[in-house]
């Protein structure tokens, strides 16, 4: 927060009094009610277009906790967080994954002299099938542009196609 110098205070204070003398507080309540039922109606068009996700097994706490905050951000219009969040739990579920497989020592990480492969490699060496690798690459793909490119705006198609490939990925993911 930065304090305005004395120009900038001034044309504060007259654009408010402007603003004072053409909106009523009426009109400004007016004006946010509108906004709410616009923003209203997209979250519920955006709640049409997502699936339920139905499992046949247990999904982790944490997991479906995420899973829940990556959707909320998807119907209040938040692309980027939404796909970022894709991104994180893809990657826990192939972490547990590998962990449950017994090969966690094998990641890459900080003792680079044990660890030699990368999440998607290891899946790889595990016999995970191509079509999970794909999705998972996928959804990294997304988030990693989002998180390294500077100007990167997802739109809500990208943001949907990659909930739905989460969603595959979820349901299709081998069980330990």
């Amino acid at each position: 927060l930065t304090i305005p110098n004395e120009k900038e205070r001034e044309f504060l204070e007259k654009l408010s009094a402007i603003l004072e003398e053409h909106f009523s507080e009426k009109d400004f309540y007016k004006f946010i009610e509108m906004e709410f039922i616009t923003q209203s109606d997209n979250i519920a068009q955006r709640a049409k277009q997502i699936k339920g996700l139905y499992l046949q097994g247990y999904l982790h706490n944490r997991t479906y906790s995420l899973y829940n905050e990556a959707i909320n951000c998807y119907l209040y219009g938040l692309y980027n967080a939404s796909c970022v969040l894709c991104r994180t739990i893809s990657e826990l579920i192939a972490k547990r994954y590998i962990q449950h497989r017994g090969s966690s020592n094998l990641l890459c990480g900080k003792e680079k002299d044990e660890k030699q492969y990368t999440i998607p490699g290891l899946l790889s060496k595990l016999s995970v099938p191509k079509n999970i690798l794909q999705l998972y690459r996928n959804i990294h793909s997304k988030a990693d542009k989002v998180i390294h490119e500077i100007n990167e705006k997802t739109s809500q198609e990208e943001a949907l196609k990659t909930i739905k490939e989460l969603q595959e990925l979820i349901k299709d993911f081998p069980k330990s």
